[in-house]
């Protein structure tokens, strides 16, 4: 996805103590967005693809001093990355979540585990950030919350499939990022999987959704399949999976926000989950 910046043009007036200032990190490019509780707006939102790395990210954090301002009302990190697994909460020990990352993801000499709690699918993610990123954020922004992009997946798409009453039997939720995507298959109120999954090419995506379809002996014409992220519309995949699976779709934008009239411009499954994060507390 190539490089924007929306911003309403009340953004210069608004006070920075009414905002809230949400930062995505991921190795499709660095994002952040405004968004003015007492409004319920959204004031902005920034992707810059060409950030995409620890030390390209600390440096531009350095440069723009204006992102590390201890004024604003509550800031929000999330990191995303493919090393993330979940446990259930009445499983999970605190002090043992390095024990846990370690066992899933091998030797975390360099990178940090972190668990982030979903209060409405009641279960933690295990997720691991590199170490020195870590440091850095604990000391730019010492009020932060920091999430994982799975726990906004997980958590606000079970949140939102509670709440629909004509949901079907069984839904696959996808959220693709640049190697890897992430799979949560629920059926009715129940999270059956949750999975993360490396491809290298469009026919991966298919074959790793047509294997949980064979796994959970889903039907192809009555399983809904919904996808977020870094994915395109018109892409191979998706070309690829509507000749197997009836119902395939794209989340949509979040009606319960107010948006900058040029947030139109931005495909929004692209940042959905990203955007949705201020329900996930």
């Amino acid at each position: 996805m190539a490089a924007f910046a929306i911003e309403d043009i009340e953004l210069k007036s608004t006070e920075t103590n009414t905002l809230d200032l949400s930062i995505q990190i991921s190795a499709n490019g660095f994002s952040y967005s405004y968004y003015q509780r007492n409004t319920n707006k959204y004031l902005g939102i920034y992707h810059i693809p060409a950030i995409n790395d620890t030390v390209k990210l600390l440096s531009f954090f350095e440069e723009q001093k204006h992102l590390r301002n201890s004024e604003f009302a509550k800031v929000r990190i999330v990191y995303c990355t493919p090393e993330c697994t979940i446990i259930p909460a009445v499983l999970f020990n605190e002090n043992d979540t390095d024990k846990i990352f370690n066992l899933s993801f091998g030797n975390a000499m360099k990178r940090k585990p972190l668990a982030s709690y979903l209060p409405t699918s009641r279960n933690y993610m295990i997720f691991g950030i590199p170490e020195k990123l870590n440091d850095y954020l604990n000391f730019a922004f010492p009020g932060k919350l920091i999430y994982t992009q799975a726990a906004l997946f997980v958590d606000y798409g079970f949140t939102r499939h509670l709440l629909n009453n004509d949901k079907p039997l069984h839904t696959i939720f996808a959220d693709v990022y640049g190697d890897y995507f992430s799979v949560m298959l629920l059926e009715n109120e129940k999270l059956l999987l949750f999975n993360t999954f490396r491809y290298k090419s469009a026919n991966d995506i298919v074959y790793y959704i047509l294997s949980v379809f064979n796994q959970y002996k889903l039907d192809q014409a009555k399983t809904h399949c919904s996808f977020s992220g870094f994915i395109e519309k018109d892409s191979i995949a998706i070309i690829q999976l509507r000749k197997f699976v009836q119902f395939v779709f794209f989340e949509g934008r979040n009606t319960h926000f107010n948006y900058c009239y040029r947030f139109q411009e931005v495909p929004a499954h692209m940042f959905y989950n990203f955007l949705n994060i201020v329900e996930c507390e």
